[in-house]
């Protein structure tokens, strides 16, 4: 399993920041890489304005609480639009193509 932290740059290009190649992808990795995370980049990155978008995975959602509780988290709207779309299957007018 692959776990990545990217961040955008000035232009919206997307820069990746950090990887690790985990067993699986559970709170206890993403504690693991979260901590490799600050540890690497400590001064480094503003972490004052950095804000966590997920898929909100069950076990990303406990390990930012528990290392990085300070940081705002939002849902990536595509992936919850993708899941309404799958969800419904017949969108019906909920999403628009």
């Amino acid at each position: 399993m692959l776990l990545i932290a990217v961040r955008t740059d000035g232009e919206d290009h997307v820069l990746p920041l950090a990887w690790a190649i985990v067993p699986k992808e559970n709170e206890y990795w993403w504690v693991w890489v979260i901590r490799l995370f600050r540890t690497a980049f400590d001064n480094k990155v503003d972490l004052d304005h950095a804000v966590i978008i997920s898929d909100r995975a069950k076990d990303l959602l406990n390990a930012v609480v528990q290392e990085l509780p300070e940081l705002a988290h939002s849902m990536c709207c595509q992936y919850l639009a993708e899941n309404i779309y799958k969800e419904a299957r017949q969108p019906s007018g909920l999403l628009l193509e």
